[in-house]
């Protein structure tokens, strides 16, 4: 097993065929009311907190799994928090478009109020659609929520699911999206 940090709220823990054996189990055994997968998350969990002092046990915690290659699986780990703060203090959120004309519809209705504040925004691509991240300041979380949800449902918040968008799909705009996007339509 090994895992990586990937913000204060994530983790990313790597296990491959031989750490599934050692709790009997295969990646298609693994499901919430299985005894074995409770025991091996109990063992990850307590291992993490001991190597990295990070207290895990007393939060809610959302686990994302995906098979590997190697017979394995990758653990997504995400910490319950106050809110949807990144690193940085802005609240992250990930809009999906499932095609180019919703998210130019989006961009030509967004393009009035766009320089009324900042925001970071970056743009992913996968097989069913695109994956907006949009990270703002608190200050306009509330307004910014409330439009955007006018045009498209948050499919999720938080940074484990951000990191996951980043890794594994293609990113068509690392920065500045939304700001790009109104510069076109």
């Amino acid at each position: 097993m090994n895992y990586e940090i990937l913000s204060s709220q994530s983790i990313k823990v790597n296990l491959d065929k031989k750490d599934l054996q050692k709790y009997n189990l295969l990646y298609s055994q693994i499901n919430k009311d299985n005894a074995k997968t409770k025991f091996m998350f109990m063992d990850i969990i307590e291992k993490i907190e001991f190597e990295t002092g990070t207290a895990l046990a007393d939060k809610s915690l959302y686990l994302e799994l995906l098979p590997t290659k190697n017979s394995g699986c990758l653990i997504y780990i995400s910490f319950d928090t106050e809110d949807d703060t990144n690193e940085n203090g802005e609240n992250e959120y990930i809009y999906f478009f499932d095609n180019i004309d919703n998210l130019f519809k989006m961009a030509h209705d967004f393009s009035p109020i766009n320089s009324l504040f900042k925001c970071n925004s970056s743009l992913y691509h996968n097989d069913i659609g695109f994956f907006l991240i949009i990270s703002f300041d608190t200050k306009y979380m509330r307004f910014l929520k409330s439009y955007l949800t006018k045009i498209t449902v948050p499919i999720s918040s938080g940074e484990i699911n951000s990191s996951y968008v980043k890794e594994h799909y293609s990113c068509i705009s690392s920065e500045s999206t939304i700001d790009r996007l109104t510069e076109i339509v």
